[in-house]
């Protein structure tokens, strides 16, 4: 199934969502070092600028292959990423996704990742025909569950591994 970028670009008043572009990388490098993205999140052993340029590269084929979308957050005030929301681990069969979301310090504490996530989720539901969007957020990771529940989803069930499953359900199709 071959993805799409949202159109028109998703935004709300603190901020919007854009595709990442190859002078994201010094960005995204700094993500990947900052230790509470990496205590939640996958993220390179040794984050380098030509890893992050290389992931950035590869995002407009993973879109086109169907396996994400992955979108910067922007703080309208300043023009500048804070952060990160994407969907991955579609089960197009199920009409399922996955969404995950970090933010920088800058980004912290504002309401960014929960307008974010809840814009994605919509858009993904009403446009991308998704049934489902899930987000897994570690049992000790609060913050993360309080982003998801802000942004609408409902608390499915623990998954027996040490995370808690947030569900955001489109409407049913008639």
């Amino acid at each position: 199934m071959h993805l799409s970028l949202p159109e028109p670009p998703l935004a709300w008043e603190t901020g919007s969502l854009r595709p990442w572009t190859p002078d994201d990388a010094p960005v995204l490098t700094a993500a990947w070092r900052d230790r509470e993205i990496a205590r939640w999140n996958p993220v390179p052993a040794e984050p380098t600028l030509e890893l992050a340029a290389r992931w950035i590269a590869g995002c407009d084929q993973r879109l086109v292959d169907g396996r994400s979308l992955d979108l910067c957050i922007v703080d309208a005030t300043n023009a500048t990423i804070v952060g990160e929301v994407g969907l991955s681990g579609f089960d197009w069969d199920r009409g399922a996704a996955m969404i995950g979301y970090w933010l920088l310090p800058a980004g912290r504490g504002r309401g960014l990742a929960t307008h974010a996530t809840a814009a994605l989720a919509e858009w993904a539901t009403d446009k991308l025909g998704l049934h489902l969007v899930v987000a897994r957020c570690a049992s000790t990771n609060l913050a993360s569950q309080a982003v998801t529940q802000r942004a609408g989803f409902s608390h499915a069930h623990s998954d027996g591994a040490g995370n808690e499953l947030w569900v955001h359900r489109g409407a049913p199709q008639l």
